[in-house]
């Protein structure tokens, strides 16, 4: 009895170790979870909240009054019509944490006659290096409109500092690009030259460089690719080996009509 007992134990110690096989794999980051946009306003009740925010704002004496009366349009609702005058302040504002609480404001819109004001943002020289504004302002990105941008903007990532690199990741992975699959993927894993012995490599300052960027990046990264595809990858190869057996993102099922 006592044998079979052990035996038991046993085998439910060694069950109780298995990983799940319903549990998909997820990646280590995500960014913080989008507060759900408001209920959305008809276009008188947005002229009227639109017109009070503008009196709030402009009568704001610091910074806090007018993150609060952002705050205030925000719970008021969404309208498009919002767009527009939040991406004024985005740009024109002195205070970044103002700036920041625009770009957010924007996403929560999710329209897309943002993307030029967001795009300008992240590209502006003078944002390269504030790291949380340009965050906001790559998932804004990412929200306002599904179409490609990728095209437009990859020779911006490549020449872009570390943030406006992360930025950019960020709208891909929220718009799910698939365009962008393939340079997400030549940013998984540690930097390094595919035949180190060769004279035709970048000197070390390159690789140096480029260790520093995929540092600041590699976790967006990893959460893009899966937010795009739904996997996890951990190697250049097994992305292109995705790529090659799903060259296209795969077809929307149409929703049935209600009879």
């Amino acid at each position: 009895m006592n044998r079979l007992y052990s035996i038991l134990l046993c085998v439910l110690v060694s069950v109780s170790y298995l990983p799940a096989q319903d549990d998909e794999e997820r990646p280590a980051w995500a960014p913080k979870t989008s507060a759900k946009p408001g209920q959305k306003l008809d276009k008188k009740k947005a002229k009227e909240a639109l017109k009070s925010f503008g009196a709030s704002f402009k009568n704001a004496k610091d910074p806090k009054e007018r993150i609060a009366a952002l705050g205030s349009l925000e719970k008021a609702g969404c309208n498009d019509i919002f767009a527009k005058p939040v991406g004024k302040i985005l740009l024109r504002d002195k205070d970044l944490h103002v700036r920041i609480a625009a770009a957010q404001f924007l996403g929560q819109l999710g329209h897309k006659s943002s993307k030029s004001v967001l795009v300008k943002v992240i590209l502006d020289r003078k944002n390269r290096d504030e790291m949380e504004l340009l965050m906001a302002a790559g998932k804004s990105l990412g929200l306002c409109g599904k179409k490609s941008n990728f095209k437009k903007l990859e020779n911006d990532f490549v020449r872009g500092s570390s943030h406006v690199k992360r930025a950019l990741v960020l709208s891909w992975g929220f718009s799910k690009d698939w365009h962008a699959i393939e340079l997400l993927g030549q940013w998984i894993e540690r930097p390094a030259p595919a035949n180190p012995s060769s004279a035709s490599n970048p000197p070390a300052s390159y690789w140096q460089q480029r260790y520093r960027e995929w540092r600041q990046i590699r976790k967006q990264v990893e959460w893009s690719l899966w937010s795009i595809t739904g996997k996890v990858f951990y190697s250049k190869k097994e992305v292109k080996a995705f790529l090659k057996k799903n060259p296209k993102p795969p077809k929307k099922s149409k929703k049935r009509k209600k009879s």
